[in-house]
């Protein structure tokens, strides 16, 4: 495992002295540590990083800051600490752990895990837990720190960071007081809250996932009670709960078992985002596009909807928009999924709606006229193992019309109907008092093209928001044409560029 060690230069006292060789020594424990010393204000690095300079990674926050100063870069509206983070993280070897020994880096020590995929941001030393800027969207988990942790006074969140009165013991947090406990037979295992699943013993298949081996070795193999856990022939491993995984790391003290097992239900993991519960699978996408959705960060959701909205929620996933949607008070939205593993966890994550009535779910796939023409979709995604730091994408699976009676199938692709997008705008539109504002939301990975090239009640719609997928077809002059379209049916049209994803651009397109 690889730990990062960050530090400020900012001058300690003997207290902060003393807390900080303490940590150094506990990490080390858990395999390489690289100690980092950055004055973010300064742009200046020093670290014991192999085969880096700290000049050359102080040249890195350097370009950033004047970036950042002279407003060129697309992150320029996020903190500056949180940007140089991800940038810098570029440069960096990977890391399975961040550690920030002060408040004053835990947005930089963010921007490094969020760009980077390292799934643990703790601040130690200051006795604060960072989880990101969108400090409003965590009241949950601060609950969840007072319940776990038993840290029930002076408890706040300010600028995106949970700080504790006292000191927050990594240990207390990490290691389970309730360990999986084997119960006799090949077959049966107990869950730290008791409940026990059945389920053939394979076996473990991998190595334990980093987070795994934290929770294993700081519990040196035992559990509270004293009950040997064997990882290496049981039907389990240890694992953490999901407030252990990312934006909720160490927020959740108790590990569970979970089955090694071919039942893709005993693979999902249950997130909540200001109490609604969503699940997600394991080594995907999900739970990163479920956070920014439910945090109102891709989509631009205010917390309240105007009174008798409804939307139109083109590529579904899992259902974190509608659900946003609706708990942001829109009357209805009617969605399509086209995928059936995301369409399968769509109905899991929507249930309640879809039985209320207010989510109309359906299996298809957005298209130009007339609808049902028949699309291929691409296969089930593939997971990774948990060991591996791969977070596959379930999202990512391009419509392809199929032309031809005799046109072959690739490896795993199903084939559904289309729909057009007026087709849906007049069904929901027939429904509702007319001037209810409707949303339009599209993230179909090149679906949108022939939808929005070709609608003619796009007049119909108050607010679209969704992605533009480039590939050989979708140039600049086609993105142009279809901003020329949107603006002759009167919206006001904002195309953004994706950082992380330069063949994505980011569309929102607002009545004038």
């Amino acid at each position: 495992m690889n730990v990062a060690f960050v530090t400020s230069v900012t001058p300690d006292d003997d207290d902060a002295s003393k807390r900080r060789t303490f940590w150094r020594r506990a990490l080390s424990r858990f395999g390489t540590l690289t100690t980092i010393v950055i004055d973010v204000d300064a742009g200046t690095v020093d670290h014991d990083l192999p085969n880096r300079s700290a000049d050359e990674l102080g040249d890195v926050v350097a370009i950033a800051r004047f970036e950042l100063a002279h407003d060129i870069h697309p992150l320029r509206a996020r903190r500056a600490p949180e940007y140089l983070g991800a940038r810098w993280v570029h440069e960096l070897d990977p890391f399975d752990l961040i550690v920030g020994a002060s408040a004053d880096l835990a947005p930089f020590c963010f921007g490094l895990a969020s760009t980077g995929d390292i799934p643990v941001v703790l601040d130690l030393a200051a006795g604060s837990i960072a989880v990101g800027d969108e400090h409003a969207r965590y009241q949950h988990l601060l609950a969840e720190v007072r319940r776990r942790c038993d840290l029930v006074v002076d408890t706040a969140i300010a600028d995106g960071t949970i700080t504790c009165a006292g000191f927050v013991d990594v240990e207390r947090l990490l290691s389970p007081p309730i360990g999986p406990r084997r119960l006799p037979g090949a077959i049966a295992t107990e869950t730290a809250d008791g409940v026990v699943v059945e389920a053939p013993d394979r076996g473990l298949r991998h190595r334990l996932d980093p987070l795994s081996a934290i929770v294993y070795s700081l519990a040196d193999g035992r559990t509270s009670a004293g009950d040997i856990v064997d990882v290496l022939a049981g039907a389990f491993s240890i694992t953490t709960d999901v407030a252990l995984r990312r934006f909720h790391l160490a927020l959740d003290q108790l590990a569970t078992a979970r089955l090694v097992t071919d039942d893709p239900e005993l693979e999902l993991t249950t997130l909540s985002f200001s109490g609604r519960r969503f699940r997600v699978r394991h080594a995907t996408i999900d739970h990163f596009v479920a956070h920014h959705v439910h945090s109102g960060s891709e989509y631009g959701i205010p917390e309240r909807l105007t009174p008798g909205t409804v939307a139109i929620d083109i590529g579904a996933h899992i259902g974190s928009f509608s659900a946003r949607m609706i708990d942001s008070g829109a009357d209805h939205v009617l969605a399509l999924e086209p995928q059936p593993d995301n369409y399968r966890m769509a109905t899991i994550n929507l249930a309640a709606e879809i039985e209320q009535g207010l989510v109309d779910l359906r299996q298809a796939a957005i298209w130009s006229p007339p609808s049902g023409q028949p699309i291929a979709i691409g296969a089930a995604p593939t997971y990774a193992e948990p060991g591996r730091r791969v977070h596959v994408n379930t999202g990512g699976h391009s419509p392809r019309p199929i032309i031809a009676d005799t046109q072959q199938l690739a490896a795993g692709e199903v084939v559904v109907a289309s729909v057009s997008l007026d087709e849906l705008i007049t069904e929901l539109r027939d429904g509702v008092a007319p001037d209810a504002p409707i949303w339009l939301k599209l993230d179909c990975e090149g679906g949108e093209w022939p939808a929005l090239e070709t609608a003619e009640r796009l007049d119909q719609v108050d607010t679209i928001v969704g992605e533009l997928h480039l590939d050989g077809e979708s140039t600049p002059d086609r993105v142009r044409r279809v901003v020329d379209r949107l603006e002759r049916f009167g919206f006001d049209v904002t195309i953004t560029d994706d950082v992380d994803a330069p063949s994505l651009l980011g569309l929102r397109a607002t009545r004038a």
